[in-house]
């Protein structure tokens, strides 16, 4: 927890009482059958990972510390709750007995977490957690951010934001994700008062509904004590003198006692309805899991796969309001390729779709979410099986019937094949190698209208050790049309492509950018000439993790408010050192970039790649 002696700046905070769902909330979760099915399909896929029974980390700040927070207490050698108040209640005692569990630093109880740091906010948590989870690979986690965040005026949006990168990477991972409710404070102490606190424990109540996870809400359990179970800091919670484990009747007059016996109800919580809870089926293909997408027609939206190293996730961004709205994990957790995404209305109802490829090192198996209500429209091998390169995928549609097709290109380690396949039946309707049949390198593909006759052609270039050649492809047969070079021959680092209308003269550019090794440049390439238009930095260019772009027309935005101004905009992800940054930029007259309209960090991670995106 940050000191008192800091001084803090806050902006004005209207006084006044806010209703808000979380202060009626229940100290435990109320169970939902959505949340049991989610949370038993979590904790089976950590069995299969081999996720550790009987062991949860702490995230958070100074309150989930061993040097404020007393659950240590719990795990000391000599220890029973038996003989502090709990003899009557066998079940939490023996819920106690199985998180003693050995780990290193001791037991779930006893570790010290690398991830629970006085002064931390939920932004710092972020590039904590997955370090603390690898250490102990748990069954449980609990989060319990709030204080800091507050502090520091971490806005709401980020707030929720960082607690939704953790959550989906936790559940990917076969971790139960719990939130945890921030206590109030002494009027004022470190210039936060009560509505401040509501506001930031409904954010996670909003985020835990949304989620389908519990939220152990600790205000109605703390609040009622002497002094709010406060200690001398006026922030920290109170202990008994006999410690943390002490469950008496006198010892529960104590905040941090209080909390402690909510972690192990929270626990027995979850041994009933999820644990031991009978087996239930999920019905999901491939490990696949999606949590909540609901697009409606027109809606906007960024998606963000995940890159080589990572859990299969695909994150929903909605483009008005900037802030994550779903996410999905198309393959089992095992598949960690990366994931490539393309959106664009597949079955013609209206609203983009969602359509995944693996990107490396997996079987490039296809797969179609509806963006009305997330549901599995099928899939399909468009390579052998016994490929295992992976993908990469485009969607436009070809034939004028309202309907996307599914443009592939094969990964790297196949021959260098695009397919055009109907989406709704899986077949092929055009094939077509690209490069020299011993051509081993990948190849990217997009597609846009090239000529302006309303009709958009197929794109493709090496994904890495071909040079930037690109080559223009008519829709039906595949047939080249032409091919060019687009940058320096002897290049031979990795390639991302995109197309785009750059200048709204109704011909879409092709948008050039590395992959790893390269750096954050963009090149606006004339698919006629092939001549480089205009070229700019995205980020820092002296970072060598390369730069994924994709460009959306303002006639397909309904959030920006461009009114009859035909310009487009950038939507770009870089990585410097180990955080991803998502940058919006308005294209100027000439199609090259203008006014920054938004940047943002969207993760923080070891690895070292942009993330694969789509825009809608």
């Amino acid at each position: 927890m940050i000191s008192a002696k800091v001084a803090l700046i806050r902006d004005e905070l209207e006084q006044r009482v806010l209703l808000s769902a979380v202060t009626d909330a229940p100290t435990l979760p109320e169970l939902t059958v959505a949340m049991q099915h989610q949370l038993r399909d979590v904790y089976e896929l950590g069995q299969r990972l081999g996720n550790r029974p009987g062991t949860f980390i702490k995230l958070g700040d100074s309150h989930s510390s061993n040097e404020f927070g007393s659950l240590k207490d719990l795990g000391r050698a000599g220890y029973h709750p038996a003989l502090f108040g709990l003899a009557g209640q066998p079940e939490l005692i023996d819920v106690w007995a199985k998180y003693l569990q050995p780990i290193s630093g001791g037991n779930s109880f006893s570790r010290n977490s690398t991830a629970a740091i006085p002064g931390g906010t939920s932004t710092l948590g972020v590039s904590r957690f997955q370090a603390e989870f690898a250490a102990v690979r748990p069954t449980v986690a609990f989060l319990q951010f709030g204080h800091n965040d507050m502090a520091y005026r971490v806005p709401g949006e980020q707030f929720a934001a960082n607690l939704r990168l953790m959550i989906g990477w936790l559940k990917a991972n076969g971790t139960i994700p719990v939130l945890v409710t921030s206590n109030k404070v002494a009027l004022g102490a470190l210039e936060i008062v009560d509505p401040q606190v509501i506001q930031i424990n409904q954010i996670q109540l909003d985020v835990a509904a949304e989620a389908q996870i519990p939220l152990l809400n600790l205000m109605p359990a703390i609040e009622p004590l002497p002094i709010r179970g406060l200690d001398s800091t006026l922030v920290h919670l109170n202990q008994s003198p006999f410690g943390g484990g002490d469950f008496s009747p006198s010892g529960l007059q104590f905040g941090d006692n209080v909390r402690n016996l909510a972690i192990l109800e929270m626990l027995n919580w979850i041994e009933r309805f999820v644990v031991q809870s009978p087996k239930i089926s999920s019905g999901r293909v491939d490990g696949a899991a999606t949590s909540s997408i609901s697009l409606q027609p027109g809606q906007s939206v960024v998606a963000l796969g995940s890159d080589s190293g990572e859990p299969p996730l695909v994150t929903l961004h909605d483009s008005a309001t900037q802030q994550p709205i779903a996410s999905l994990q198309p393959y089992a957790v095992s598949v960690q390729g990366g994931v490539n995404v393309a959106s664009g209305d597949v079955n013609g109802d209206g609203v983009d779709d969602l359509v995944t490829v693996p990107a490396s090192n997996a079987a490039a198996h296809v797969r179609i979410f509806s963006g009305r209500d997330g549901a599995d429209l099928g899939g399909f091998l468009p390579f052998d099986a016994s490929f295992t390169g992976g993908a990469t995928l485009a969607l436009a549609d070809l034939d004028g019937d309202g309907r996307d097709e599914i443009i592939i290109g094969a990964g790297a380690g196949g021959g260098p094949v695009v397919k055009v396949v109907d989406a709704a039946t899986g077949q092929t309707r055009a094939t077509r190698f690209v490069f020299e049949s011993t051509f081993g390198g990948g190849v990217q593909v997009s597609a846009g209208d090239a000529d302006g006759d309303g009709r958009d052609e197929v794109f493709a270039m090496p994904i890495r050790k071909g040079g930037p050649v690109l080559v223009v492809l008519e829709s039906a047969t595949l047939t080249e049309r032409s091919r060019g070079f687009v940058a320096d021959a002897n290049l031979r680092i990795a390639w991302n492509l995109a197309t785009g209308d750059t200048d709204a003269d109704g011909r879409v550019e092709a948008i050039i950018s590395p992959g790893i090794g390269g750096g954050p440049v963009v090149s606006v390439v004339d698919v006629g000439t092939f001549q480089v238009r205009t070229q700019w930095f995205a980020d820092d260019p002296v970072a060598r993790n390369g730069v994924r772009v994709a460009f959306r027309a303002a006639s397909e935005y309904t959030g920006g408010g461009y009114a009859a101004d035909t310009r487009g905009e950038y939507v770009v992800v870089s990585q410097v050192t180990t955080q991803t940054t998502l940058r919006r930029f308005r294209a100027d007259a000439s199609g090259g970039p203008g006014e920054l309209l938004e940047a943002r960090a969207v993760r923080l991670s070891p690895h070292f790649g942009a993330m694969p995106i789509a825009v809608s």
